[in-house]
């Protein structure tokens, strides 16, 4: 290595980095597991490079990676669980506060968190795509060329269009 050239990584050395992707574990564990949610942990895990190339491997490849699902496993089995409300006593605690609560806004906001809790409240991202629905936008008719009078056009393109159809429903 060339001296005062030490402290230089390549992005591969920086995407091999154990601690790099146990920054993603830690990052991935609170974040939806979604697409969204671990590009965004990848993002995080490489905030002073310009490369989003790296964010983008780390997204798809550190889930799979033996030191991310280790690392995973050691912060699941560190936070305990015990005393913690499950979600149904957290809600039934939250729906009692709505019901003793005396001002409209007290009771609205309380009523608010407990639609949340159970699920009540449906999200951007939360439908039946799962915020991952695509939308093809190309043409469905395809119009021959007008070379002929507009009679024949119009059949043509009639007859086209009924052959599209019935080769998309095969």
């Amino acid at each position: 290595m060339l001296p005062g050239m030490e402290h230089v990584t390549t992005p591969w050395q920086r995407f091999a980095d154990p601690e790099r992707k146990r920054k993603f574990a830690a990052l991935a564990r609170v974040r939806p597991d979604t697409r969204e949610g671990r590009y965004e942990a990848a993002c995080l895990t490489f905030p002073d490079q310009c490369d989003d190339n790296l964010a983008l491997m780390a997204m798809e490849q550190y889930p799979f990676d033996r030191v991310v699902i280790e690392e995973r496993a050691r912060l699941e089995a560190e936070e305990p669980t015990d005393g913690l409300p499950s979600k149904a006593q957290q809600a039934r605690d939250i729906y009692n506060l709505a019901q003793g609560a005396t001002s409209i806004d007290d009771k609205l906001k309380a009523h608010k968190l407990y639609a949340e809790i159970m699920g009540h409240v449906q999200k951007p991202g939360d439908g039946a795509g799962g915020g991952n629905t695509y939308i093809d936008n190309r043409s469905v008719i395809l119009l021959p060329r007008r070379e002929t009078n507009l009679a024949e056009w119009e059949a043509e393109t009639i007859d086209q269009q009924a052959r599209l159809v019935s080769n998309a429903s095969k």
